[in-house]
């Protein structure tokens, strides 16, 4: 919701968004707990440096307790982003991609699109190895990965309709 308002994203794309944002989260859990499945199987111990990674970002949440705007211009990923691919400022029309005088050009709803895939990356470093030290079952930590994404999806919405309702009161 950060994202969308910053942007000022219409409600008629949040949809969009969320759709290629949960398929891309099935795609990259999948990569990444197959990949920390077989590092698991090959070498128990890495389990402990997921455990001492869970401890660091617990305590770096506790310990921060600064609160600012969310800034999504400045962060690293639209940086990266602006850098080495090319945007148009025109509107989108729901595309990810427009052609403008002959050459391809990324819209702001695949920049927002790209937000949205990067923070689910970053919390993924937290929950899945967070779901292995539960269970080494691939297919155990896959399936609540994806129901949790699910159940986050869902409450988006409920979020979103409770502060339409706040907001038009």
């Amino acid at each position: 919701m950060l994202i969308f308002s910053f942007f000022n994203l219409e409600e008629k794309y949040h949809h969009k968004v969320l759709f290629w944002g949960i398929l891309g989260a099935v795609v990259f859990r999948g990569i990444f707990i197959t990949a920390g499945a077989v590092v698991i199987h090959q070498f128990y111990w890495v389990l402990y440096i997921f455990g001492v990674l869970l401890i660091y970002t617990g305590i770096k949440l506790f310990s921060d307790k600064k609160e600012e705007y969310a800034n999504f211009e400045n962060s690293k990923i639209v940086r990266l982003a602006r850098k080495f691919l090319r945007f148009t400022p025109n509107p989108h029309n729901g595309q990810f991609i427009s052609k403008e005088n002959g050459k391809w050009h990324f819209t702001l709803l695949f920049m927002i699109m790209l937000l949205v895939e990067m923070t689910d990356v970053i919390f993924a470093v937290d929950s899945i190895p967070a779901t292995f030290s539960i269970s080494q079952n691939p297919f155990i930590v896959f399936t609540s990965n994806i129901f949790a994404v699910m159940g986050l999806r869902a409450m988006f919405f409920l979020i979103e309709n409770i502060l339409y309702k706040f907001h038009h009161l």
